[in-house]
């Protein structure tokens, strides 16, 4: 449940509306929880697209910094842009770790 259920319900305070999942889980209307069940789908596509694409430009940046040989001698490097999705950034900035 917890790799399947859990991201969904995430996801609506990541990209979407926070009270979706908790609204989710105390519904007793089954029409409405599949609706919300549905959203929270959708939002969780969103949020693993919108994720991609950060880690894709933050790479970039980083490949790109090296090739110009600007890392060599920086004790700690760090992608950005204020352009990235504030919900997304943790999970992305956790699951990447490489030497440049």
């Amino acid at each position: 449940m917890g790799f399947i259920l859990g991201p969904r319900v995430n996801a609506g305070g990541r990209v979407g509306e926070a009270s979706l999942g908790a609204r989710l889980m105390i519904t007793a209307d089954e029409d409405e929880a599949a609706k919300i069940a549905r959203h929270l789908d959708a939002l969780n596509r969103e949020r693993q697209a919108i994720e991609a694409a950060v880690l894709e430009e933050a790479i970039e940046q980083l490949e790109s910094a090296a090739s110009a040989g600007e890392l060599s001698s920086a004790p700690l490097v760090l992608a950005h842009d204020e352009r990235w999705h504030a919900g997304v950034i943790g999970i992305v900035a956790k699951g990447q770790r490489r030497a440049y």
